[in-house]
């Protein structure tokens, strides 16, 4: 597996910026350049590897990673402005 020191220090970090209180009231999200949001998970501490593997899996395929309270991703666009007018993406 090429990605396993990347895999376990994300666990790392993620067990280490996550607070003990934490509540699923926020989510990561990944988001291409063009501003599509192709992934969102939510900040669930009873499954810390499932979201650390999501998170390590979007940042390994080049998305921008960003945690965002998860009533704004329940009402977020996914496509960004040039795939909502059909124009092909250059990303």
């Amino acid at each position: 597996m090429p990605y396993k020191f990347f895999d376990t220090w994300i666990e790392s970090w993620y067990s280490d910026n996550t607070s003990k209180e934490a509540t699923m009231s926020d989510s990561y999200i990944g988001q291409k350049e063009c501003g599509c949001l192709v992934m969102a998970v939510v900040n669930n501490p009873d499954h810390r590897r499932e979201v650390a593997r999501e998170v390590s899996r979007a940042i390994r395929g080049g998305l921008q990673v960003s945690i965002v309270p998860t009533e704004q991703v329940r009402t977020m666009a996914w496509e960004c402005e040039t795939h909502k007018k059909g124009a092909e993406c250059p990303f």
